[in-house]
This record gives structure tokens, sequence and C-alpha cells, in this order.
């Protein structure tokens, strides 16, 4: 996913969040990734601009990950 992300370079910067070492040099492995020209046709057909849609979370988590309200004074 990084690897397709990256090959829509130069106006995309990937910015992956990561908490473990071993992961953030996997991700950083998608530079060495070509897509050739067939398999990101694919992917784009698959993934058009603009079809994601909807919350990034489930409710249930989501009042998880909300532990802090932007914009709070304190």
């Amino acid at each position: 996913a990084l690897a397709w992300v990256l090959a829509r370079a130069p106006h995309t910067v990937v910015i992956p969040g990561t908490t473990r070492e071993a992961h953030l040099v996997e991700n950083c492995g998608a530079d060495a990734i070509r897509l050739d020209a067939a398999t990101l046709a694919e992917l784009d057909a698959q993934l058009p601009a603009g079809k994601a849609s909807g919350a990034r979370y489930p409710p249930a988590t989501q009042v998880e990950n909300d532990t802090e309200e932007i914009g709070e004074k304190a």
C-alpha cells in the first residue's frame, strides 16, 4: 500500500505511524518497490479518487481514541 501511495509522487508524502522500529524499517522498504504501469492502473481502478467515505473508525473504537477535546481550554 505504501508503494502505491509513493507512486503518486511528487505530490504525495507518506507519513506512516508506527511505534516499533521493525515496522518503521518495513515501511521504509516500500520506497524500493516499483509498481509497473499495469499494476498501478489496476490499483487505481480498484481505488478511484473520492471512493473512500465514512468514518475512519467504528463508533466503539472512536470513543477510545477521543481522549481529549481539540481546542479545549485549560
